[in-house]
């Protein structure tokens, strides 16, 4: 017990709790203090304990993160709240990394069971006091946390407690030690599908959420709204690619304009508006909605987010940020892809997506592009920022727009079209007897 605890002092950098049988804390304890080294030694040592805690939001020495876990009492309702969050794949992100912190805890239903285990990791026999009814523990549900680390600006101020999963904040959990059932709290990792026992010196500090995550998270778990899909932010230009009539997409884009689009959207990647919020998913979905309404292939739009993605993640590197890190990003914007890109192009999902126009690509993202002219992220004003992008993309101003401006004479405009049959058949009354002013609008279309 002594060298767990110092693994998860010394090396993670969490608060450390010793417990007691019960699940009390033993002596008095602070959220935002920990215990000098020596006194929780003394605590661990004096035969109290027999368990060990570590709180939320406490982490040593890092003063962007603090602590998070997600302490699961229903595991079947807390699945389909974690899936809805974090995706299909909330297992293998929260749990399957080499930093991650997961663990089971009872067998449920929760205070109904009894356990005759040994040691920890024993399969062992447990009883349904209720029912008389006899289980291996493997064959029980069991309770679970998650540990994650949360960037501080958006960290909670106290635990909330929202049925299906408690989130601790200011609060402890039992990671170590005999459960009250019988059975032993027991580290995991989720590997190759199926969840496997592993050692207390293998778990790592907890994955990284960001804020609008566990912002989603809270909103989902207290009823309040959660955005179910990045394209559900979509206006009224939105339309999916049978309503547009689509044909299947089959055209490239040349090295120098993915390029450029490269280098418009890069410097963007990791810059935060006022809540903490990146914009990575509403621009890979903005350019994927109009990349595919410009028939553009689904790899020629890969290429062109990948190479987003990478050039951001040379830029992490560049600053010096650790391999794991980088490792944890790289798979955390592959999730991105999937939701964004291959979403847009069907490739993911199974749904037929309605693709952004124009005007909600603008909507979502003109006050953040403004933002980062500001700082001076980016060289480009809205303005130029989406020129640039919809001349890359092949998005050129060529539509006539003819408005009647003042009484002439009729006359011939080239070789071969009149002034009146510009806009024949909406017009009221002849046009021929008005000068006309003709406007350029956008058009998707391919550069001749």
């Amino acid at each position: 017990m002594l060298k767990v605890a110092q693994h998860l002092y010394r090396e993670l950098g969490f608060n450390v709790i010793p417990v007691d049988s019960e699940k009390k804390p033993i002596g008095e304890w602070n959220a935002d203090k920990r215990l000098g080294e020596d006194a929780l030694i003394a605590r661990l040592s004096d035969g109290k304990a027999s368990g060990i805690a570590i709180t939320g939001r406490f982490l040593a020495n890092n003063e962007d993160y603090g602590i998070a876990i997600f302490d699961i009492d229903d595991p079947a309702k807390g699945e389909e709240v974690l899936r809805q969050v974090f995706g299909d794949e909330w297992k293998a992100r929260l749990c399957g990394q080499s930093w991650s912190f997961c663990g089971l805890t009872g067998p449920r239903p929760k205070g109904k069971i009894r356990c005759e285990c040994e040691a920890p990791g024993q399969d062992c026999e447990c009883i349904n006091t209720e029912t008389n009814e006899k289980r291996k523990l493997s064959e029980l549900p069991r309770g679970m946390y998650i540990v994650v680390r949360v960037p501080r600006r958006c960290l909670p101020s106290g635990t909330g407690r929202h049925g299906a999963i408690e989130l601790l904040i200011n609060n402890y959990e039992v990671v170590y030690g005999r459960h009250p059932s019988g059975a032993f709290y027991e580290p995991v990792r989720f590997e190759n599908g199926k969840w496997v026992s592993t050692d207390y010196k293998d778990l790592g500090p907890g994955e990284v959420i960001t804020c609008e995550e566990l912002g989603n998270l809270i909103a989902l778990l207290t009823g309040g709204r959660t955005s179910g899909s990045i394209e559900e932010l979509g206006g009224g230009d939105s339309a999916t690619a049978v309503e547009l009539n689509l044909p299947e997409p089959t055209l490239e884009l040349p090295d120098d304009k993915v390029q450029e689009i490269i280098d418009a959207v890069a410097p963007l990647w990791w810059l935060e508006d006022e809540s903490g919020k990146h914009y990575h998913d509403v621009i890979l979905y903005g350019l994927s909605s109009l990349m595919r309404r410009a028939g553009i292939k689904y790899e020629t739009a890969r290429r062109v987010a990948e190479g987003i993605i990478n050039a951001a993640i040379r830029d992490m590197a560049a600053k010096g940020v650790s391999n794991d890190e980088l490792t944890r990003v790289r798979q955390q914007e592959e999730r991105h892809l999937r939701e964004t890109v291959d979403y847009a192009y069907g490739k993911y999902g199974g749904g037929n997506p309605r693709l952004w126009g124009r005007n909600t690509f603008e909507a979502n993202l003109r006050d953040f592009i403004d933002k980062a002219y500001r700082v001076g992220v980016t060289m480009y004003r809205p303005d130029e920022w989406f020129s640039v992008i919809y001349n890359d993309i092949g998005i050129r101003l060529d539509t006539i727009i003819c408005v009647p401006i003042a009484d002439v004479s009729r006359e011939r405009i080239g070789s071969n079209v009149s002034i009146d049959e510009i806009g024949r058949g909406s017009a009221q009354g002849p046009l021929s007897s008005f000068a006309i002013m003709c406007l350029l609008g956008y058009r998707i279309g391919r550069r001749s």
